[in-house]
């Protein structure tokens, strides 16, 4: 089976091995966002590595927590179309290794035969940060990368 969209869900410090406010924002958002989507065609990748000081990666920390709110769906999202990207530690790794552990996984056409939506899940400020680096800096822009790597 090959899918057709993705929700990256970007990495958040934690605090204590603990998500933030920030965190729990992000996967809560998610959670409803997903009730909107045709789950049968969707994937979801939770970015961010393990920081100094931390035990826990930033993506195993919001994968925990989204499961419970997943428990508690009617229709939960199947776990076999999540994947985990738990080593950057930055925006641009984060995108990076998003796009790496998406073109491995299998679930996706190869870049030649079909588009794939990419939703990117964070917070305001973080994102509009992205946009302006992408529109400012194209040839650095961190939506060029998810392409690259998959090309």
């Amino acid at each position: 089976m090959k899918l057709g969209n993705v929700v990256i869900v970007l990495g958040k410090r934690l605090v204590n091995n603990q998500l933030s406010a920030e965190g729990i924002s992000r996967v809560e958002a998610l959670a409803a966002k997903i009730l909107e989507m045709p789950m049968e065609n969707t994937a979801l990748v939770f970015c961010g590595g393990k920081t100094q000081g931390q035990s826990i990666s930033e993506a195993d920390a919001m994968y925990a927590y989204f499961q419970t709110l997943n428990t508690s769906l009617a229709k939960p999202f199947p776990t076999s179309q999540i994947l985990l990207e738990n080593r950057s530690l930055n925006t641009f790794e984060n995108m990076r290794n998003a796009a790496k552990v998406l073109c491995e996984s299998g679930l996706f056409p190869l870049p030649s035969q079909a588009t794939v939506e990419v939703i990117l899940l964070s917070n305001a400020y973080h994102l509009e940060r992205i946009l302006e680096i992408q529109t400012l800096m194209d040839e650095q822009g961190l939506l060029r990368v998810i392409k690259s790597q998959c090309a």
